[in-house]
Formats: C-alpha cells, sequence, structure tokens
C-alpha cells in the first residue's frame, strides 16, 4: 500500500468522527510519520519520510565512518536548485458571514485545491475549492438539490455523522460550481444547520483570504519540484504533475500529501536502526539510506522529518543533506 492510499485511509476514516477532527491534520502526519518509521525499520528501510532543518554543523561519527564533505555549489548534484519562488497559497474567496464560534481559519493547500477551514472543539467548517471536486468526508444520511448564489448544488446531510460513536456531530456538505468552471465544497461537522451552511456557501465571494507563515522556508529546493502540500507543520514538494488530477472522480482523486514531504511531530527522537548519525543545525538526526527518510531531533520533544519517494524523486545522501541545511522551521 503506498503512502498516499495509507493517508487516504486515514483521512476517510476520520472524516466520520467530528468531535475529534479539529486535529485530523495532526493526527494525519503523525500517523504517517510512524507509519513512514514502520516500513524503515522492516527490511532495513523499504519506504518513505525524512525531514530536516538549519546549517550543518560537523558530522558526528557514524558506523566508524565520518561523513564526507557536501558537493560544492556547481558539482552535478547541485546543478539546477533554485531558491523557491512560489506563492503562498491563500484562498481566493473572502466568506461574507460566519457562524459564532467557527474558529480560526487555517489556509491549507491540496493539490490543485485550496481549503479554508475553520476549528474549534467539537466542529469544523471548511470551503474547498479548485478545478476538481472536494471529497463528501462522510457518506451522509441522503443528497438533495439546492442552490448557492443562483447555481445549482447538491446538498449531502446526516443528522448523526457516524451513528453509534460517542460525540458524533451533525454533518452537512454542500458542492456547487462557478461560472468560471471551478468546483467549491463546503463540508460542516458540527451544531450547524444546514441553512447556516448554506449562508456561509452563499456569502463567499472573489478576495483573499491569507494563510499564516509558512510552516518551513527553504534556501534551496532540487531542481523541477514545487509545493504540493501545505498545512500547519506539514509541507510537501513535487513535480508540477504531481497536482494535476489523475482521475475524473473526485473521491479518488489523490490531493494528500505526497513527494519530497516534511513534517513536525511531538515525539520522542528515535535513530533505531539509522544508517548513520548525522549533526544538522547542532541536533542529532538519524538518516536511514534504504528508506528515504532523516529524521531531525529539534528538542522540546519535537521530531522533524523528511522522506520522498526515491523512484519518483531521486536524491542523493548529499542532495539531502545540502536540502536539510536550508530549511528553516517556522517557530524555531
Amino acid at each position: 500500500m503506498s503512502l498516499e492510499d495509507d493517508l487516504r485511509t486515514v483521512l476517510r476514516d476520520r472524516a466520520a468522527e467530528p468531535a475529534s477532527r479539529p486535529d485530523l491534520l495532526g493526527l494525519v502526519t503523525a500517523g504517517v510519520a510512524r507509519d513512514r518509521r514502520r516500513r524503515a525499520l522492516i527490511a532495513g528501510g523499504a519506504a518513505a519520510l525524512a525531514l530536516a532543518a538549519v546549517v550543518a554543523v560537523p558530522a558526528l561519527l557514524a558506523g566508524g565512518s565520518e561523513r564526507p564533505p557536501r558537493p560544492p555549489a556547481g558539482s552535478p548534484s547541485a546543478v539546477g536548485w533554485d531558491v523557491p519562488r512560489w506563492e503562498q497559497p491563500a484562498f481566493p474567496l473572502s466568506p461574507g458571514w460566519l457562524p459564532d464560534g467557527a474558529g480560526r481559519p487555517e489556509v491549507i493547500l491540496m493539490g490543485t485545491n485550496t481549503v479554508l477551514q475553520y476549528e474549534w472543539p467539537g466542529s469544523v467548517l471548511s470551503a474547498e475549492v479548485g478545478p476538481v471536486p472536494g471529497t463528501w468526508e462522510s457518506e451522509g444520511e441522503e443528497d438533495h438539490s439546492g442552490s448557492v448564489g443562483g447555481r445549482r448544488a447538491t446538498v449531502r446531510t446526516a443528522g448523526d455523522s457516524d451513528a453509534g460513536t460517542p460525540g458524533s456531530q451533525p454533518y452537512v456538505g454542500v458542492r456547487w460550481r462557478l461560472a468560471d468552471g471551478r468546483w467549491v465544497q463546503v463540508v460542516s461537522f458540527g451544531p450547524r444547520t444546514e441553512a447556516q451552511v448554506l449562508r456561509f456557501a452563499a456569502g463567499l465571494r472573489p478576495g483573499r483570504v491569507a494563510g499564516d507563515a509558512a510552516p518551513y522556508t527553504f534556501a534551496a529546493v532540487p531542481p523541477g519540484l514545487t509545493l504540493q502540500h501545505q498545512s500547519s507543520g506539514m509541507a510537501c514538494l513535487a513535480p508540477p504533475d504531481e497536482k494535476v488530477p489523475d482521475t475524473d472522480d473526485p473521491e479518488l482523486f489523490q490531493r494528500s500529501p505526497r513527494g519530497l514531504c516534511l513534517v513536525t511531530t511531538r515525539e520522542p527522537f528515535d535513530s533505531a536502526e539509522a544508517d548513520e548519525i548525522l549533526a544538522i543545525g547542532g541536533h542529532r538526526a538519524a538518516y536511514y539510506a534504504g528508506a528515504g527518510l532523516l529524521r531531525v531531533d529539534l528538542g522540546a520533544g519535537r521530531v522533524l522529518e523528511l522522506d520522498w519517494d526515491a523512484e519518483r524523486i531521486p536524491l542523493s545522501r548529499d542532495d539531502v543533506v545540502r536540502f536539510a541545511e536550508g530549511v528553516r522551521v517556522k517557530g524555531s
């Protein structure tokens, strides 16, 4: 099973649990990190994850040998690297009305689409816009026709988004298409009525909601990579074609984080079975050569990890070290 399949399974399993869904992204990133480490340890490390930070310091001894110096700028493994110039994600619609207790907004890049998400304990309200429809995130109980701003829409509702689960909340979703062909979808888990969700949807107008500062910034990135995913504490870089829909079915379109992914988790640093122990930015780092995985101990219970699919994104060890040296972590 691929990382994308794992992520999609986690998202779908959690989508029907609105009481815990406010921390969905945190659960996903932590779960993905655990799964990547498990794969890395099996058969000496056959799958994916790694992350990085800050500037390099002299390497620690690993396996009796010292890390060789990274290649100088202009060497074959450094050719084509550049400072990223992509714009930070911003939601292209502005809400004209918000229900009470919506919470603080977050802007999330999900492949070709952008999400504006409001979270509060036991409550999630999100809007998504882009060239492909968002996923419903719940099977619901029934679909019916509706209207948003005079445009035909599909409305999905459920009185109990996960029957039998304590704390489960009502669900309302609405999906429609703008005049320019983009899809818009609003999903609500929590104590909101269909009328309130439709009012929020109808109030979305052309505008701009800026996101928070990026969780990571980069001095330089490997050639051919652009921003594919960005959310709080997680980012993925991938070739541009990784952002293009690979299916017409919105329930199967792989919008999940993928590529060269960075994630910050809160857990003990574990260097078991690492092929090499390094020091990056004054922090211990564990490099798993066969797994596309680098883990950096940031201290205070935080671990920075970076992973990549070696077949899709072939990076040498020196490439990984070079990239890691140029990563800056928000708040560090």
